[in-house]
């Protein structure tokens, strides 16, 4: 199918006049003389195949041949004259300057003793009246008709139509017959690209695929070959033009020549997808031995079970199929029984062809074992033969196991496994790092805490040089404000209005759990109270001695001054 253009065949204007340029349809001879049609009462041209100085022009009327001008000669100049051609000087045409019924003749022009052209003038309705009926007729089928004119629009040209004919035909009451003009299509077609197929055997020297074009212009660029399975992958790209030569390889490796063969094609036209580069694809086969193909390497080593059957797979590329299938044990053919099965199926194997791993159609051969034993436990070989070349043979053990076999891990889930450890072991380390550094500085500051403790008699001291000058609020409490609301109160009264109030901040930035062993003997009883329980122990002696005491002390105190 042509696409891209909308194609007008024009057939005959309001005037009857052909629009279409079209080819002579005669010879120019008295027989077959040229065929020229004209409109009634207007100028017509008639143009002689010769040039000469002295060109006769006559014409045929009632049999009889009346001439009409010799030369720069002619008897009604009012009805005829002449032209010359500019380039030469010599006439050759012939001008009726108003055509009349009278006109339709036949006309001769001669230029020499065997210089002669032959003429056939018909006139068309008049003016189109009597309107004139018109059909196109393309490849014996009128398909479009029309009165005084017609135009047939094709916007999705059939390729058929690439040269062929188109003919117009015109009849009228004023035509003894209907006249008729043929134009010749030609159309600008993007190439029907075909490729054979082609069988060949292994043992051939020489393997040739063709490939044919066929479009308008038929100017041509050939791009790759490409060698594709029948699944469409790609197994190589190879250099051609109608002709692709297939590589010389080792005559055992040539079964990988089988395949798709796909021809690219272009002549710049666009077919009706859109796409300039077109396709044709032929299937290549050669004959060769069969071939355990190469994903038997994973299966060399099958497991089974002692009391369980077992399948034996063996996977095969062989074109032809194989025509004799064996398998033995220990050199002894295995036979078809209730212990043991053959069998074989069409199958998907995978195999490297030219290089590439690819799957291709193939085969599996299967040995199926009954209720193994200890003594089925070992190898086992496989022989195919075709018909072509030698047979083949593949052997495969078979091992006992109780498991199923582990499947190997690829390289990815194992780099995957050693990152994820290594990750983790640097966590766990870098937390065990933490830990220990805090323990330590906790130690430490327990140390220096108890040292100091050590060398004072005054605990508000120890606060200041543990840098917790603006927390010591509760005993600034305990010995200003609560000593003097005491008055005659019981004891048991400043530590319940002390334990009202917020907790020492003293306590709030020590590690409770570190310095817990220092003081262990000590007793909790004034922190309980004070609501600050959790507080390091560290300071019990503190503020169980040295804080009971002055607080009793400036009760005493301020009770003496009072009575």
């Amino acid at each position: 199918m042509f696409n891209g253009f909308i194609f007008v065949i024009p057939c005959f204007n309001v005037a009857g006049r052909f629009l279409a340029e079209v080819n002579a349809t005669g010879t120019g001879t008295e027989v077959d003389p040229y065929q020229q049609y004209a409109k009634h009462e207007n100028e017509v041209v008639l143009q002689c195949k010769y040039e000469s100085g002295k060109l006769i022009w006559d014409k045929n009327l009632n049999s009889q041949w009346m001439i009409i001008a010799s030369g720069k000669d002619i008897i009604n100049t009012t009805k005829y004259r002449i032209s010359s051609n500019p380039n030469t000087g010599l006439y050759y045409r012939l001008h009726i300057l108003s055509t009349q019924s009278g006109d339709e003749a036949i006309y001769r022009c001669i230029g020499g003793l065997i210089e002669v052209y032959f003429i056939q003038l018909t006139l068309l309705a008049g003016g189109g009246v009597p309107a004139p009926t018109l059909s196109l007729v393309i490849l014996g089928t009128t398909v479009q008709t029309g009165v005084q004119e017609l135009r047939y629009v094709l916007r999705n040209i059939p390729r058929i139509y690439d040269t062929t004919n188109a003919s117009c035909l015109a009849n009228s009451d004023a035509l003894d017959i209907p006249i008729s003009v043929t134009a010749l299509i030609y159309l600008n077609l993007a190439p029907d690209v075909s490729v054979s197929n082609v069988t060949y055997e292994m043992t051939d020297p020489t393997r040739t695929i063709n490939c044919t074009a066929d479009g308008y212009p038929d100017t041509y660029t050939f791009y790759k070959w490409q060698h594709r399975t029948l699944y469409g992958h790609i197994i190589r790209e190879l250099d051609g033009d109608t002709v692709l030569t297939l590589p010389v390889v080792p005559t055992i490796l040539r079964y990988q020549d089988n395949g798709e063969y796909m021809c690219t094609v272009s002549n710049g036209i666009h077919g009706t997808d859109g796409v300039a580069k077109r396709q044709g694809a032929a299937k290549i086969t050669v004959n060769a031995q069969p071939v355990f193909t190469a994903d038997n390497d994973e299966r060399n080593i099958q497991y089974g079970e002692i009391g369980k059957h077992v399948d034996i797979v063996v996977h095969v590329f062989s074109v032809p199929k194989f025509i004799y299938n064996a398998w033995f044990n220990n050199g002894k053919q295995i036979q078809t029984s209730t212990k043991f099965l053959i069998s074989e199926s069409a199958a998907e194997v995978e195999d490297v062809f030219h290089g590439k791993t690819v799957k291709v159609d193939g085969y599996k051969s299967i040995l199926t074992m009954n209720d193994l034993t200890n003594e089925d436990f070992t190898n086992y070989t496989l022989i195919l033969e075709n018909g072509i070349g030698k047979s083949v043979e593949h052997t495969v053990g078979l091992e006992r196991t109780t498991l199923l076999k582990p499947e190997p891990l690829s390289s990815g889930v194992i780099i995957g496994a050693v990152c994820g450890s290594l990750v983790s072991l640097i966590v766990l380390m870098v937390l065990l790092v933490f830990i220990t550094i805090r323990k330590r500085r906790v130690h430490q500051q327990c140390k220096t805490s108890t040292k100091q403790q050590r060398h004072t008699n005054r605990p508000s001291r120890n606060y200041e040089k543990l840098g917790l000058k603006d927390a010591p609020n509760v005993y600034e409490d305990l010995t200003n404000k609560e000593s003097q609301k005491i008055g005659g109160q019981s004891s048991g009264t400043h530590y319940e209005d002390l334990g009202r109030k917020k907790e020492a901040y003293v306590y709030d930035d020590l590690n409770i759990e570190a310095c817990e062993e220092t003081t262990a003997k000590s007793p909790t009883q004034y922190y309980e109270e004070l609501g600050v329980k959790n507080n390091p122990t560290v300071y019990s002696d503190l503020i169980n001695a040295d804080a009971e005491n002055k607080v009793y002390e400036n009760a005493s105190k301020q009770w003496t001054q009072e009575n």
